[in-house]
């Protein structure tokens, strides 16, 4: 009498020929300039080698337009032959990660990449001459000794030149954009925090 449960030996058996769902799908890096039949050739490698699947994921390198009209045919091709196939084709919502700016066609509008609050630090010796950015938030005086602050009083934007005494540090703290990346094909990361920089990513590439 076997002690192996029936539907354990039932496993057992459909793992030696497992269906596409249970077999890999490995990250599929398009780059370069993608072309409709290449892709299907690729394809009908990656079926003839026993993987199950795939993800379409944009990456470094990518010469086709993210997004544009041959972007779309070519991955209309490649899930029409996992289709024929039988096998799943999985889409990533990116180029590169994490997800979310599209590309660099939404954060191309300044008023959609990510921001911070940046503090700036300026010697009594130079308080004078300071020009405050426009996205100021905060004015701060302070005796500071390396990364300890003692003494901190808030300042006024029309005073603070006047109110700041000789032992002090002027520290301005305002918003900033961060700085451009590469990574984001010269542009930043979206900002999370607004609701219509996140409304024009799913627009763009969810809807």
């Amino acid at each position: 009498m076997s002690c192996v449960p029936e539907k354990f030996d039932s496993l057992l058996e459909s793992s030696k020929m497992p269906s596409s769902e249970w077999r890999s799908a490995p990250f599929w890096a398009l780059n370069g300039n993608l072309q409709p039949e290449e892709l299907r050739k690729q394809i009908r490698g990656f079926h003839a080698n026993g993987l199950g699947g795939f993800y379409l994921h944009a990456r470094t390198g990518l010469e086709t337009p993210y997004l544009s009209e041959k972007w779309f045919e070519c991955i209309d091709a490649a899930v029409d032959e996992a289709k024929k196939l039988n096998m799943e084709a999985w889409l990533y919502d990116e180029d590169r990660f994490p997800s979310g700016f599209g590309g660099g066609l939404i954060t191309c509008d300044p008023k959609y990449r990510a921001k911070g609050i940046t503090l700036k630090e300026v010697a009594f010796q130079d308080a004078a001459t300071e020009q405050l950015p426009e996205t100021t938030l905060a004015l701060f005086a302070a005796e500071v000794n390396g990364n300890h602050a003692k003494n901190v009083r808030r300042l006024s934007a029309g005073t603070f030149r006047s109110e700041l005494k000789e032992r002090e540090t002027l520290l301005i703290f305002y918003t900033d954009t961060v700085a451009r990346s590469t990574w984001y094909n010269d542009y930043t990361y979206r900002d999370t925090l607004s609701v219509e920089a996140v409304r024009k990513f799913i627009d763009l590439t969810h809807e």
